[in-house]
């Protein structure tokens, strides 16, 4: 990111940092919120933050709604893929409409809590042995198969939503050029 900042710094000067700082604060801003839900990693949120810096305020807020739409082809198309797009779908509503009450993400018990989904007590496993997983897997492959399912490629879509955000800016470019 301070490398956006020198360059739009040589470049636009004073009012390109000012822009590239907002820009910066909005690739940052919008995205650290999915990623402290867990939604996405790190690294997504630092290639928006460094798209802001480069290219500013504006551009930033095209690539990200361009990336939203671009992430949401990505997603059903895995969901497709994987046989689990009613499941999927089901899904982002139930997060959309429980998203207002406090704790309403909360779909699983916490190790050693004794609350669990469905407001009762957890499920206990015998003392010494994990929890059954699913398909008869072992609990590790459980989880990486579970995480496997989950995972989106989202630097990918960051990186096609500003690409067609920066294609939109050249046809703009060229059609102010031709009039």
């Amino acid at each position: 990111s301070n490398f956006g900042f020198l360059i739009r710094d040589f470049g636009f000067g004073t009012a390109g940092v000012t822009t590239g700082f907002w820009g910066l604060l909005t690739g940052f801003g919008l995205l650290i919120v999915p990623w402290l839900m867990h939604g996405m990693g790190a690294g997504d949120v630092k290639l928006m933050a460094a798209i802001g810096a480069l290219k500013g305020f504006q551009f930033t807020c095209y690539a990200l709604l361009y990336t939203s739409i671009v992430g949401a082809i990505i997603a059903v198309g895995m969901l497709i893929w994987q046989g689990r797009l009613w499941d999927g779908l089901k899904g982002s509503l139930l997060l959309l409409f429980s998203i207002r009450r406090p704790g309403a993400l909360t779909t699983a018990p916490i190790a050693g809590s004794t609350n669990s989904p469905a407001g009762g007590p957890a499920p206990a496993s015998a003392p010494g042995t994990a929890p059954a997983a699913p398909d008869g897997l072992d609990t590790e492959s459980a989880k990486a198969t579970e995480a496997a399912r989950a995972t989106l490629p989202y630097g990918v879509a960051i990186s096609v939503g500003a690409m067609w955000a920066w294609w939109f800016e050249m046809l703009h470019r060229q059609s102010m050029l031709h009039r």
